[in-house]
């Protein structure tokens, strides 16, 4: 016997029972986040599960990160919530990486800012400055 029917009734923890404003959001993971598996596959983000390609000799990560495919994800993620065949295999409706991309959108769009709540961490330009420089004062 186990738990498993009522763990997966449950919001994920990550998740607020009440979200404010769209419970999808535009998306920057792809330009600050990927996910590499055992097998070479890169994934934009860990809410998808079709591969943008995958890492061989002859073709490594940053070719992959520059490339059109990539591009072509990046771009249907930044429209959403605007439906798009490239986000078929993504849980954008259930993202844990909601508030970071509310925190993003709103610091780059000051004049467009989606209503998110108190519980969303305001990005400042304090974190990008220390996100450049590392833990430890410089760039690494």
């Amino acid at each position: 016997m186990t738990n498993l029917a009522t763990f997966a009734e449950g919001a994920p923890p990550y998740m607020k029972n009440e979200i404010v404003g769209s419970a999808v959001v535009p998306c920057y993971a792809g330009w600050y986040f990927t996910v590499i598996l055992g097998n070479g596959s890169v994934l934009p983000c860990c809410q998808c599960t079709e591969p943008v390609d995958t890492i061989s000799p002859e073709r490594g990560l940053a070719q992959i990160w520059a490339s059109g495919r990539y591009g072509e994800f990046r771009d249907a993620a930044r429209s959403l919530p605007a439906p798009s065949p490239r986000l078929a295999t993504c849980e954008c409706d259930s993202c844990q990486l909601r508030p970071r991309n509310l925190a993003i959108h709103n610091f780059l769009h000051p004049l467009a800012r989606l209503e998110s709540g108190r519980d969303i961490k305001r990005f400042r330009p304090a974190d990008v400055v220390r996100k450049m420089l590392g833990r430890h004062g410089y760039l690494s």
